[in-house]
């Protein structure tokens, strides 16, 4: 809708047959050079050899003005024809269009307003041929400061403009009834606005080259009501929905849809809280440890909730992150002796007994092509190949939502060497039980299978996953 009017053609005419008046002389006839070098012939009032008054100049037997002059110069009253047949015809002063005119163009269009040293300044009208119209400032041929368009179809903006484009405060209205009026930079809504649709939706927030982007809330037309972030014109970032059902979400939303961390309420007051995907509830929920504010997922098995996530909380002795590498500590948690793994699970959480892992393990359904081990394996972050098979994929199923990941683990040797092994193929992980020769009790999942181990020596370091009962299960 917006137009940039820069009127090269009506500048670059006047140019070539604009002259600097020298009489050569003293006749009703004169031949003029202009200061270009360009010949003109001028008939009419002549006072001490130069055009005073009234007359007509012929400028290289192209462009026509008729007019007064003063000193030799067009000052005063005059129409000033190019070659093409575009006509001013208005005030001039020094040889130069200034004052009130009206400027005719060959096409049709036409301009009415003032003129200041040959250009389009100050206040005037332009009319195009297909009847559009622009009605406000000018400065050296273009819209600047504060002006209306309407365009041929009925669109209007009233508002400020700079180098012919929307700039500054400004309101738009189509023919179909949609409306915005706030902030706008270099044609396009940027800064704080609001858009009223015909058919009943409205957003008032934030702009970011004619898009939505930052805080704003979209009211639409079924009613559903959305106050947040948004990225692109698209919903992104923290946010809340109100559905026209009366649920209601309030969370992170990825591409318009819920993705991260979010409640959703139902009307019924029914609630889910926790990790969501592409729209989706995901199998976990999040529990925060309160010590470090480390954020976990958690996993809802039967009467169970277990960490999803290896525990990733640091001590003062007894634990380390793989081969010392505290990015290893952020994939995988850390590793822990048998010790201080019995200690360091938040308040209310523990290393499972025995009996909680067997709990477990019957809870997970199976198929011929499904094992424990490949269900409660993460999707990812396994090595897709081991050692002695070629092309076999170690990855999981993630079929409960336990996401284990090979973490690897620390072990001692006979010589109390310390040795990091098996990271990307196997994990293993503690189990709260010894042995009366003083061993521990851990499980581990390598590419095929689960393992029990009853002999684990307690100074090895393993991974964590603390488990509780479920609370939502026993309400």
């Amino acid at each position: 809708m917006k137009r940039t009017f820069t009127f090269i053609l009506v500048l670059f005419l006047f140019a070539v047959c604009k002259s600097s008046l020298v009489a050569q002389v003293k006749t009703k006839q004169i031949t003029l050079i202009t200061s270009v070098g360009d010949t003109g012939i001028y008939n009419g009032d002549v006072v001490d050899k130069k055009a005073n008054g009234n007359g007509l100049l012929i400028l290289n037997n192209r462009c026509k003005y008729i007019g007064s002059f003063v000193n030799g110069l067009r000052e005063g009253k005059g129409n000033f024809t190019w070659p093409d047949g575009t006509m001013y015809s208005g005030d001039w002063k020094a040889d130069k269009q200034t004052g009130k005119a009206i400027l005719t163009i060959y096409d049709g269009s036409k301009y009415e307003g003032d003129y200041v040293d040959g250009n389009i300044q100050g206040n005037g009208i332009f009319t195009w041929v297909d009847g559009s119209t622009y009605s406000g400032q000018w400065y050296k041929g273009i819209q600047e400061g504060k002006g209306t368009y309407i365009a041929a179809n009925g669109d209007t903006y009233e508002g400020e403009w700079k180098e012919g484009k929307y700039n500054g405060f400004g309101t738009i209205h189509t023919k179909n009834g949609d409306s915005y009026e706030g902030q706008w930079v270099d044609g396009k809504q940027n800064g704080q606005g609001t858009l009223t649709l015909a058919k009943g939706a409205s957003y008032v927030g934030s702009w970011k080259n004619g898009k939505h982007q930052g805080y704003g809330t979209f009211l639409f037309q079924n009613g559903d009501k959305y106050i947040g972030n948004w990225m692109d014109g698209i919903l992104n970032g923290e946010g809340t929905y109100f559905f026209n059902n009366g649920d209601v979400y309030t969370g992170t939303w990825k591409n318009a849809k819920q993705d991260g961390f979010g409640t959703y309420t139902k009307s019924d007051g029914s609630k889910y809280t926790g990790i969501w995907k592409e729209g989706k509830e995901s199998l976990h929920n999040i529990y925060i440890d309160i010590r470090d504010s480390v954020a976990y997922k958690t996993v809802d098995i039967g009467n169970q909730t277990w960490l999803a996530q290896n525990l990733a909380y640091k001590t003062n002795s007894g634990s380390s992150a793989y081969q010392n590498n505290t990015i290893n500590s952020t994939k995988y948690g850390l590793l822990y002796t048998f010790e201080t793994a019995l200690q360091v699970c938040p308040v209310g959480w523990h290393i499972p007994t025995m009996a909680d892992f067997d709990t477990l393990k019957n809870r997970i359904t199976t198929t011929p092509k499904e094992s424990i081990a490949s269900r409660m394996k993460a999707s990812s972050g396994w090595s897709n190949t081991i050692s002695k098979e070629k092309n076999v994929s170690c990855a999981g199923l993630n079929g409960i939502g336990f996401d284990a990941l090979p973490g690897g683990s620390m072990q001692m040797n006979k010589n109390n060497d310390v040795m990091y092994a098996n990271e990307m193929i196997a994990g293993a992980w503690w189990i709260n039980q010894i042995a009366n020769t003083g061993l521990a009790s851990s499980f581990a999942i390598d590419c095929k299978s689960l393992q029990v181990d009853l002999n684990t020596n307690p100074t090895n370091q393993l991974s964590i996953r603390c488990v509780r009962e479920n609370i939502k299960a026993k309400n």
